[in-house]
């Protein structure tokens, strides 16, 4: 019966999830159908950048440096070039990265962010149907209309998730939250734009110490052991560390 009624839940879900989609593919159907092209720092910064990054990668090469950029740029320790994206490598196995990937791209993160928002929320109201309308509000929000600055998107894509996956350790004793959390930072990093990543950071921080704090208070009602919560964090920056850690070498080196 428990088994039945998850599918129920689950199927519903996956409704909501598709809906989204259509929804996205639709209201950002000129980048969809590719009548009209993104503009300004897309064009003259973002473009450029993954397509030199994707032709090093499917030439077997590893992305460190553009002769085209600035007479020669270290375009591996550019934390807003993708050169540490894995959805950018992704795109370059399937297919050459051009002007409509780029779109594609644009409409992955727009898409991520809805599916996002709706985890998040669906955890904060009584309805799935509000949870649904809230993460439509946030596709469709000014924020991601611009067409501008895809790191911003990428990092409006993926910070629901963090806090999602942070405030569902913060609750669950179940370790997989944890390396979900880890694995959202890495993406966090690696794709949005950095200012998001340090934000999110204080925020996360914050939320740590609450915790830390109604731990101290309510000892007698903690249903996490010190144990496994030391555990959960641990876990949790390992597997981001683990991800991360190319990228962050990079990112030092330039600076």
């Amino acid at each position: 019966m428990k088994q039945l009624i998850s599918f129920q839940q689950n199927k519903a879900h996956y409704k909501n999830y598709l809906l989204l989609l259509i929804i996205c593919l639709l209201a950002y159907w000129p980048l969809t159908f590719g009548i009209f092209s993104v503009k300004n720092d897309a064009i003259h910064y973002f473009l450029p950048y993954r397509f030199h990054i994707s032709e090093a990668l499917r030439n077997g090469e590893m992305p460190f440096w553009s002769p085209y950029i600035y007479l020669g740029n270290p375009i591996y320790g550019d934390m807003q070039s993708g050169a540490w994206n894995p959805i950018v490598w992704l795109f370059s196995l399937i297919s050459r990265y051009d002007i409509t990937v780029f779109h594609y791209e644009n409409l992955l993160y727009i898409f991520l962010a809805g599916i996002g928002m709706y985890k998040l929320t669906n955890r904060l109201v009584a309805h799935s149907h509000t949870a649904l309308l809230i993460a439509v509000s946030y596709m469709l929000s000014g924020f991601m209309l611009s067409g501008q600055l895809i790191n911003w998107l990428a990092a409006a894509a993926f910070l629901p998730f963090v806090i999602h996956y942070y405030t569902q350790t913060l609750r669950s004793s179940s370790l997989s939250y944890a390396i979900k959390t880890g694995i959202a930072l890495f993406f966090l990093l690696t794709a949005g734009y950095p200012s998001f990543f340090i934000i999110t950071g204080y925020i996360l921080l914050l939320l740590f110490i609450i915790a830390i704090i109604n731990r101290l208070r309510n000892k007698e009602q903690a249903t996490v052991s010190w144990k496994k919560f030391s555990t959960q964090h641990l876990l949790l920056v390992l597997v981001f560390a683990g991800l991360s850690l190319p990228a962050i070498i990079s990112y030092i080196d330039l600076l």
